[in-house]
This record gives C-alpha cells, structure tokens and sequence, in this order.
C-alpha cells in the first residue's frame, strides 16, 4: 500500500514539473537535462529513498532521530541568534557582544586577549568577532613588516563595540624627496593666486591689481585672508566683511569681538565654507556660514586646522594637543557639538599639529625629536608611533623645519629639512 502510495506521489511530482513525455528513468538517468528543475532533485531524490530503499522501521528511528537532534539544536541556536552565550561558572546565560574592526591594512591578524582569533578581510580590512562575552579586553593587531597595534577594550552587552580607523604602520617606513609632482601639489596647497593680486597698504586700503590697473576693494581694513576663492577682511573696528572677487560685492558678516594688533589676525577655511580665525591674542572664533553666526572655541591656542569634512578641528594649546567637534558625531565614540577632546600632552613644545587626511582619524605632530602620528579616538588609551626620528642633537633647534599633509595625497606626511622637502608614505 505504502509503495504504491509513493509511487502515485512521484508521479505527481513528475506531472507538475517535468514534461510528460520525460520518464521517471530518463530523469535520474540524467538524460534529460533543465536547469529549471535541477532544483527538485534533493526532494525527488529523498521522495525516492525514503519510499523504496528504506524499510517502515528504519523511516521511523530515522525520524525519531532527526526530531531529537532538532530538539537539542533548535534551542540552542535561538539563544545564539538571540546573542546569548553560557557562564557556566554562574550556571546562567549571559548576553553577548561583538568588536567590528575595520584597518587599512588587510589581512592583519586579531588577537583577544593573546589569542588568535580572526583575520581581517582581503577586500575590506575589517573583521567582526561576534558572541565575545561582556567584558575587558586586550585587543591587539599584527601583520608581517609593521609594528604591532594594541588597545584595551570594552564589551558591553548586545552592543557592538567599533573600531573604524585602526592604522598599522610600517617596520621600515619609506622616505623619499619629494617629486616635481608633489613639490606642485604643495605649491597649490599653500598658495593662492589670488593671494598675489591682493595688497594693503599701511592706510589700510585693500587693493587688487588687474591688468597693471590698481583697483580698491576696501579702506579702513586691518587684516585681510583668502579662504575659498573668497576675499574676508576684518576692518579697524573689528567687523567682519566678504568680498566676492568676481562681483566685488560685499557682504557684512558681523563682528565677533576680535582682538585687535599689529599681529595679523589668521584666517583658516573649511570645506563646507565656514571660517575659523585667529586673532592676535590667540583666542580662536569661528564663523559658520550656514547659521551666519559666531562662536567663540577656545583661547590661547595656535595652528588651528579643519579636518576633510569640517566636522572638527584641531589646535595646540600650551603642549597640548586638542580638538573640538564642530557637529554631532554619529560614529563611535560618539560626541556631542562644542565638545573638547584633549588628544595628547607632552613634555616637549609641539611645533606642528595636523591632520593625517588618510582618514581624518589621526594626527600628525613635530616635536624637538622628530615626527609622530597619534590617534583621535582615545577609548582604552591611544597609539602613539614615532614616524621619523631626527637625526641631529635634538637638544638643539635643528632636524625638521617643517611639516605638511595635503587632501591631494592623503596617505602622505611631507617635511622640510633646510630647502629639501622628503615625502614620507604609510
């Protein structure tokens, strides 16, 4: 009954989905071919075991099998699914968590705690450690040819724990003088044609020169600066002004309380058009195009500089290093807008601060000793590497005059030693 049961149950199947004039035996015999139905050969395969070679009781303890396997697993792969692993020194279940990690350098080797855990993608540098229980961690990155990378973590419960912008850097770094190209790409970076048309007389009278004609844009000018193809000036009652040098259309700012000296005050642009100026006091004021209103960052502080996207900027004060976010960050570690982040402190003055435009998650700075790149985000203390050493007595003055990074090459740090400048590439 039952044989002949199946039998009428693969006929079935044979008349739904496979042309009548196919037989059953041209089937499995592989004469007949269609990609369309290459999806039924499991079930017509099983159908067929199940009805032909397999006796009443074998069919039912393989069942009854199967039903105990699902059982023991199904449970356990709900509470997996639900983040969920076993404390069996607390004889509970625990809620987990997971590390993502994304590093530019592919194919790292991840370590918890010192064991060898994952690898890090090919494609994409990242790794994600899932089922990690709540806890404090050692997380540490290795690869062949660079120096090791190490931080002490948090994991928290049905929480991922990011960490976006590990950079492993070199054993042996690359330097080399800079090209003609590059030597070009500093030029544009650090100069501005406009710049070149512009004077000021000691009246305080701004003029640009067009065609060997001298024309005015303004009087009763104190400082003046390029940020954007546009021309800002401060006036002597400390007024903020913006000249379009196509129109030569002036539009008042406002006046943001500036200190006024015989020190020109600095102008600094941001790529989404706000202004960060620096008067001759140091107190650093920041003017944002969207809102078209001031605000007063920080005092006493020198080199300020916008990251790529104008979401923060960085300046030293005294011999820190610090940054302030400009706009919430979304992004782990989260901060709120205004807030001031401390990046690091040293012994020594910092000469230079700046952006590493790799990623806009490091920075760049010139000490006495040499060149060093630190990271933004201090979550479980940050990693300090030394990028070029200097090779004179650093007691005296000398070694690395100056150093620069540009948007247009950012995976490079350049410096200056006498009239030479040296590129060095991570």
């Amino acid at each position: 009954m039952w044989r002949h049961d199946a039998e009428s149950k693969i006929r079935i199947i044979q008349i739904i989905f496979i042309p009548q004039e196919v037989t059953a035996t041209d089937f499995i015999s592989g004469s007949y071919v269609d990609w369309k139905i290459l999806s039924l050969i499991f079930c017509y395969g099983y159908t067929y075991v199940m009805c032909f070679l397999m006796t009443l009781q074998t069919r039912r303890i393989l069942f009854f099998l199967l039903l105990v396997v699902f059982v023991i697993l199904a449970p356990l792969m709900v509470i997996y699914s639900l983040g969920l692993t076993i404390d069996f020194n607390k004889k509970t279940f625990v809620e987990t968590g997971s590390i993502f990690i994304k590093s530019k350098t592919p194919q790292t080797s991840v370590f918890l705690n010192g064991a060898l855990v994952k690898q890090t993608s090919f494609f994409s540098g990242s790794a994600l450690l899932t089922g990690v229980a709540p806890g404090t961690y050692v997380l540490r990155i290795e690869k062949d040819g660079y120096q090791p990378w190490s931080r002490i973590i948090a994991v928290l419960p049905a929480l991922v724990t990011e960490l976006r912008n590990t950079l492993l850097v070199q054993d042996r770094i690359d330097i080399a003088t800079s090209s003609l190209l590059e030597l070009g790409m500093l030029k544009d970076a650090t100069s501005s044609p406009l710049r070149t048309q512009l004077t000021l007389s000691t009246q305080g009278v701004l003029s640009e020169r067009v065609n060997r004609t001298k024309l005015t844009l303004a009087s009763h000018v104190h400082a003046f600066g390029i940020v954007n193809n546009r021309i800002y000036v401060i006036d002597t009652t400390g007024g903020l002004e913006r000249i379009n040098p196509v129109s030569g259309e002036v539009e008042t700012l406002g006046n943001p309380g500036l200190s006024l000296a015989s020190t020109p005050i600095r102008f600094f642009g941001s790529p989404n058009n706000d202004v960060s100026l620096l008067d001759a006091s140091g107190d650093l004021f920041l003017y944002q195009d969207g809102t078209a209103t001031f605000a007063t960052l920080s005092r006493n502080v020198a080199q300020p500089h916008f990251d790529l996207t104008g979401q923060k900027i960085l300046f030293i004060k005294g011999q820190e290093i610090r940054m302030i976010w400009l706009d919430d960050n979304h992004y782990q570690p989260f901060q709120k807008k205004w807030t001031e982040e401390k990046i690091i402190r040293l012994s020594s003055p910092i000469r230079d601060a700046l952006w590493w435009y790799g990623d806009s998650a490091h920075i760049v700075f010139r000490t006495r000793d040499g060149i060093f790149l630190t990271e933004l985000d201090g979550r479980g203390g940050r990693s300090t590497v030394e990028i070029y050493s200097n090779p004179l007595d650093p007691g005296r003055n000398v070694g690395v005059d100056e150093i620069l990074t540009i948007p247009d090459a950012p995976n490079s740090i350049f410096f200056r030693q006498n009239k030479t400048w040296h590129t060095i590439t991570l």
